[in-house]
């Protein structure tokens, strides 16, 4: 069944994928972000809490999906910060910032999981880190939707 599951979640979730580029341009790249955060973070939540393999099946099909909110990030981050800096502002962006997350994720599931009584519970807590991310995009970021690059960012 896991097998199966994650063929199908990778199949299906290359989706999240396919509609990332056409949402950040239609919609706008703040509610694409949002969008995204959100999906993930109550797919990941449902995926971790549910009990029946169809959910659980379903929810992980969305949580791989919801991952292009990496691909959305970048595109955003590209951006925002003027041409002079965007290299380094990507490399702070994706791989300090991001990456650490990725390293420390995992590492926080194994810590709570001991005092939480599961892995599961402890994943569903980092999950709803995904929502502490909406704020930010919507409230802080500025919307780059059909505007030229070079009058996004100020150097």
């Amino acid at each position: 069944m896991v097998g199966k599951t994650l063929t199908l979640a990778y199949i299906l979730g290359s989706a999240g994928y396919l509609l990332a580029g056409p949402l950040l341009d239609f919609a706008g790249r703040k509610i694409t972000a949002c969008l995204y955060f959100g999906l993930g973070g109550v797919s990941a939540v449902l995926c971790f809490q549910s009990e029946t393999y169809l959910l659980i099946a379903t929810s992980y099909v969305v949580v791989i999906a919801m991952n292009a909110v990496w691909a959305i990030s970048a595109t955003i981050t590209s951006e925002i910060f003027p041409t002079s800096i965007r290299a380094t502002a990507n490399a702070v962006v994706n791989n300090l910032l991001g990456r650490t997350g990725m390293v420390l994720a995992p590492a926080l599931v194994g810590i709570l999981s001991k005092s939480l009584g599961s892995v599961g519970d402890a994943v569903t807590l980092i999950a709803l880190v995904s929502f502490l991310c909406i704020p930010v995009v919507a409230f802080l970021l500025p919307e780059t939707k059909r505007q030229v690059l070079e009058d996004i960012a100020v150097s």
